[in-house]
């Protein structure tokens, strides 16, 4: 079942999944708005391990709408398959969400948990739009 994000349960949704670290993304895809659809998007789906059900393993799909700016690229010595350093989830004042998939630093374990990435940082795959929806469908045991 589809769920919006809301920033006080983004915490909880990183640790749930153990910020994606070194999971794998199955697919990228980028639905760009043509004139009387919806507003452009973005759907990531990443294998991953869910925390509250006996570490199963699953996709998680994350869903970026109204999508403000975003970049993907092959960054040096980095795989694109792979989110190597946990995925980053953060909120701004204006409302919008940033969803990071290689913020650099891995979050997780930073002295000061989830907190974004320095202004300085350009990541090379990240999403910044109005909202943020995720699901999560295990594989058949």
């Amino acid at each position: 079942m589809v769920q919006s994000l809301t920033p006080g349960e983004t915490d909880a949704l990183l640790e749930r999944f153990g910020y994606c670290y070194d999971s794998l993304i199955h697919r990228i895809e980028l639905v760009l708005s043509r004139r009387g659809q919806p507003l452009d998007q973005a759907h990531i789906d990443i294998e991953t391990r869910d925390g509250q059900e006996s570490r199963r393993w699953g996709l998680l799909r994350l869903s970026v709408v109204d999508l403000q700016h975003y970049r993907v690229m092959q960054a040096p010595r980095k795989d694109l398959g792979v989110v190597y350093d946990g995925m980053y989830i953060g909120w701004k004042e204006d409302g919008t969400v940033r969803l990071d998939l290689l913020p650099g630093t891995d979050y997780r374990n930073g002295p000061n948990g989830n907190e974004p990435p320095s202004p300085d940082h350009e990541s090379p795959c990240y999403f910044v739009g109005r909202a943020l929806s995720w699901d999560f469908q295990p594989y058949a045991a």
